[in-house]
């Protein structure tokens, strides 16, 4: 029997792309990075119907070398915005992400309603982001709570940090690694529990053939 899965809502896999693919940004060959920005200006920005967009074409002609200063920047700000979702309950949750933004606003409207703004690249692709994440919902945005490797222990934070996509409670993590070693972490500490526990004390039994 074939099971039925759910699709992503195109927001969600958008969102997924946005976060898992173009905001983990590795040093890549010049192809790689090129290739990304062609995705990006497809999956992130509005497109004309029987071409690229204004704003697909400026984001796709960016050099690699800004494009990947870009993909810093977006990082950055995603980050802000989902520092707070680790925050314990009870603590105030107010954070916000100030940029001014240049933009020109068209009267007409892309596929689906979404606005058509002109711009800086950077300002262009941000204002589109920001729009994906709100529909989206800013709560699928977090970072991995898991604790760093031992390799990675002389970092600055505790935690891993890696920005991911939450997917209820079948994603806690950015990644299997991280899983496995909170799943790891647990059971250590279980074990450390359990040798500590005092013992009980064993009753005084009458054995046969004893003193009554």
């Amino acid at each position: 029997m074939t099971l039925n899965r759910r699709r992503p809502t195109p927001e969600n896999a958008s969102l997924r792309f946005l976060v898992e693919d173009l905001l983990d940004v590795v040093d890549a060959p010049e192809s790689a990075i090129r290739a990304m920005q062609q995705e990006a200006a497809t999956v992130l920005l509005p497109g004309a119907t029987q071409a690229l967009s204004r704003q697909q074409r400026r984001l796709i002609a960016l050099p690699p070398a800004e494009f990947q200063e870009l993909r810093r920047f977006l990082l950055d700000q995603l980050r802000s915005v989902a520092l707070p979702q680790m925050l314990p309950p009870g603590i105030e949750r107010i954070h916000d992400v100030k940029l001014r933004l240049n933009l020109q606003l068209r009267a007409n409207a892309g596929p689906g309603g979404v606005p058509i703004v002109d711009g800086s690249v950077r300002d262009v692709l941000w204002f589109y982001v920001a729009h994906l994440v709100s529909r989206a919902g800013t709560s699928k945005l977090t970072l991995c709570p898991a604790p760093r490797s031992q390799r990675e222990a002389a970092a600055d934070a505790a935690f891993c940090g890696r920005l991911f996509v939450r997917r209820g409670t079948a994603k806690e993590f950015c990644s299997p690694t991280c899983r496995a070693r909170v799943a790891t972490q647990r059971a250590r500490h279980k074990g450390a529990t359990a040798s500590v526990r005092p013992k009980r004390p064993i009753a005084n039994a009458h054995r046969k053939g004893g003193h009554k």
